[in-house]
């Protein structure tokens, strides 16, 4: 005689899923499948965006994008041009401004830079204060040959000029201490090494 089933009992025989359930279960792992895919992503491109304005990675056709494109004003560093080294100095009139309290300074550093070519102006003193080394002014026709002088000072720094034509003001501040040995300054004009970017500086305007 058979057993009168318990009703209390809960049933062991699996439940069929509906087509309905099925296909409900399939599109949410579809969309979570999407929707992994895409923080994954958002992640990545979040991360390299971050590598690449950091600097700490370098894209190309990206690294391009995120160097400097401010056109520089009156006043502002200046970035050398693209690819640029150093020039002749022969015949480039320089103007140089004392900011010291060292009498005879401006003519010391004049007379260096006319044994490379330049063409000094007479010396003179700078209505103000610069408490920096040294700072040059050019125009946009003469960065490159700033930034061959600049090389001779240490901590200097190139600024444009958009007055300038054809005269780079150098202006030696309260913190420069003396002028290089001209073996140094010798050494340092033979180098035709590229010249260095200073950071955040701003291109010359077309």
């Amino acid at each position: 005689m058979s057993e009168n089933p318990d009703p209390n009992r809960a049933s062991t025989t699996p439940r069929a899923v509906s087509a309905r359930t099925q296909f409900r279960q399939r599109r949410q792992r579809r969309q979570n499948f999407a929707f992994s895919l895409i923080v994954g992503f958002m992640a990545t491109g979040s991360l390299l965006a971050v590598l690449v304005l950091s600097g700490l990675l370098t894209l190309p056709g990206i690294s391009d994008f995120t160097e400097s494109t401010v056109e520089a004003e009156t006043g502002d560093v200046v970035c050398p041009p693209e690819n640029a080294s150093p020039a002749s100095l022969e015949g480039v009139r320089v103007k140089v401004l004392n900011a010291t309290g060292r009498p005879g300074l401006a003519g010391t550093v004049g007379e260096r830079l006319a044994k490379y070519g330049a063409a000094p102006e007479e010396p003179g003193n700078f209505v103000g204060q610069f408490y920096g080394t040294t700072r040059l002014s050019a125009g946009k026709g003469h960065i490159e040959e700033a930034y061959t002088i600049a090389r001779l000072f240490p901590d200097s720094s190139v600024r444009y000029d958009e007055a300038s034509t054809d005269l780079i003001t150098i202006v030696i501040g309260e913190h420069f201490s003396e002028m290089l040995d001209e073996s140094e300054t010798d050494e340092i004009m033979e180098k035709q090494e590229p010249f260095e970017v200073p950071e955040n500086c701003s291109v010359i305007p077309q």
